[in-house]
């Protein structure tokens, strides 16, 4: 059960980033200035970064990231299909009432978990026809650390825990681009 668990959280950290950058307004990839709550996020910015970031953590060549990256991206799809259908079916729990109807919200989700395990394995076969199982660990590594990155960015630090620390929490993605973090003072929040 706690494998199951991790599988989903590491599935959906990707998507929580993309949610809280869509929610707030800010993305890494906006241009400094450009940092506010009316900006508009943009998803082919947010790809990008995303891509330039597994790049360079992994040390993907131009090549493999050309074959790899719309292979990733199919993925993280199916994987959002996935997910979605796991929130609805929770959402769902609110309106139950009987341990019967519990219990098939709660056996759904755990049949879907598993979908999307089966998704991630049987992509992680056609990685490798493109990528080493080196770069694929790799690649999973650089998806774990954007993903705690970024929970990391809207987490609150222990001296002001529940008060929200703003868009500029201190993401500290690859090295060039730590420009879009500045704070209103100018200097790079690291």
């Amino acid at each position: 059960m706690r494998k199951a668990i991790t599988i989903v959280m590491l599935s959906l950290m990707p998507l929580l980033a993309m949610a809280q950058w869509q929610g707030f307004g800010q993305f890494p990839g906006a241009p400094a200035g450009q940092q506010n709550h009316q900006q508009q996020f943009s998803p082919e910015a947010f790809k990008q970064f995303l891509e330039q970031f597994i790049r360079e953590k992994a040390g993907l060549t131009q090549q493999e990231g050309q074959r790899f990256f719309p292979m990733l991206h199919e993925m993280m799809a199916k994987q959002r299909d996935v997910q979605n259908r796991i929130f609805a079916n929770m959402r769902k729990g609110n309106n139950a009432k009987t341990e019967a109807e519990f219990e098939r919200i709660i056996n759904l989700n755990s049949e879907l978990s598993i979908e999307d395990s089966k998704i991630e394995l049987a992509y992680y076969k056609q990685f490798h026809k493109v990528l080493s199982w080196e770069k694929i660990y790799k690649v999973r590594n650089a998806l774990y650390q954007f993903n705690m990155e970024a929970l990391r960015k809207f987490s609150p630090t222990p001296q002001h825990r529940g008060a929200w620390q703003g868009p500029n929490n201190g993401f500290r993605g690859p090295q060039q681009h730590q420009g879009p973090w500045q704070n209103n003072r100018g200097g790079a929040n690291k």
